[in-house]
C-alpha cells in the first residue's frame, strides 16, 4: 500500500491544496493520503493563523466533495502535540503505523532548504519517496530539481554545513527518492486569500463554500484588524 503524508499550515486550505491532493493520488496511485495541519509551524511566521481546530474543520469540510475522498484522511497528530511541528516526528509516527507500506512525503518546492530540517537524515531514511510539488520552478526533470538543490545549498552563506545532507547530495542518493508533481499555473495561496479578505474582496471559487462561510462569519473581523 502507498501511504502519503501532506503536512502544512493550511491557513486556510484552498483549491490549490485540493488540486495537489487529486493529482498526487492519480499520478502516483496513492492508496491513502493524510492531510496533517501544523499546530505551530516552525518555518513560517504569519501575522494571522487560524486556530488549529478551525483549520482542521475547514479541511474536513473541503474534502467532502472530492472524487477521491475515500482515500483521504485528516490527522490531528501535529495539532495534539504541545510543541512546534517538526516533520521528523510526524514521519516517524506514520512510519511506525504503516511498517509494511510505501511511505510518500508530499512537500512544496518552496521547502527546498532541506539542510535546515530537524533530523533530515532520519527523515530521508524513513521515507520511500519525496513528492515535490512543482509550483514555482517548473523543472524539466528530476536532475533539474537536483541541480536546484545543490545551487541553493552552495549559495546559502549563512548555513551551518549539514554533512549528512552534503553526503547524500554527493553520493547522488537523494535523487532516487524524488518524484516531481507538476501543477497547472494557479497563483493562489493562503496568504493571498487572507489578503483579499482584509481588502473586502471576493474569495469565491478559491475555497470550499462551507469553509468560506465559516471564515467570513467567524474570522472576518480578525482578518481586517490583524
Amino acid at each position: 500500500m502507498k501511504v502519503c503524508l501532506f503536512s502544512g499550515t493550511f491557513n486556510p486550505i484552498h483549491i490549490g491544496h485540493l488540486l495537489v491532493i487529486n493529482l498526487a493520488i492519480e499520478k502516483f496511485s496513492i492508496d491513502l493520503i493524510y492531510i496533517i495541519p501544523n499546530k505551530i509551524p516552525v518555518h513560517k511566521k504569519k501575522d494571522f493563523i487560524l486556530p488549529p481546530k478551525i483549520r482542521l474543520k475547514l479541511i474536513q469540510l473541503s474534502i467532502k466533495e472530492l472524487k477521491y475522498k475515500d482515500k483521504i484522511r485528516v490527522s490531528d497528530f501535529e495539532i495534539k502535540n504541545k510543541d512546534k511541528s517538526y516533520s521528523f516526528y510526524t514521519v516517524k509516527y506514520f512510519r511506525e503505523l504503516y511498517k509494511d507500506s510505501e511511505l510518500y512525503f508530499l512537500i512544496g518546492d518552496d521547502s527546498l532548504i532541506f539542510y535546515k530540517w530537524y533530523n533530515f537524515k532520519q527523515i530521508f531514511a524513513l521515507v520511500d519517496k519525496f513528492i515535490i510539488i512543482d509550483r514555482y520552478y517548473k523543472y524539466d526533470s528530476k536532475q533539474d530539481f537536483f541541480n536546484k538543490i545543490i545551487k541553493i545549498y552552495n549559495s546559502d552563506i549563512n548555513k551551518e554545513l549539514n554533512w549528512d545532507l552534503y553526503d547524500l547530495i554527493n553520493k547522488n542518493e537523494f535523487i532516487n527518492k524524488i518524484e516531481i508533481l507538476g501543477l497547472p499555473k494557479i497563483e493562489i495561496s493562503s496568504t493571498y486569500i487572507i489578503d483579499r479578505l482584509r481588502k473586502g474582496l471576493s474569495v469565491d471559487y478559491m475555497l470550499n463554500k462551507d469553509a468560506k462561510r465559516i471564515i467570513e462569519k467567524k474570522y472576518f473581523t480578525q482578518f481586517i484588524s490583524s
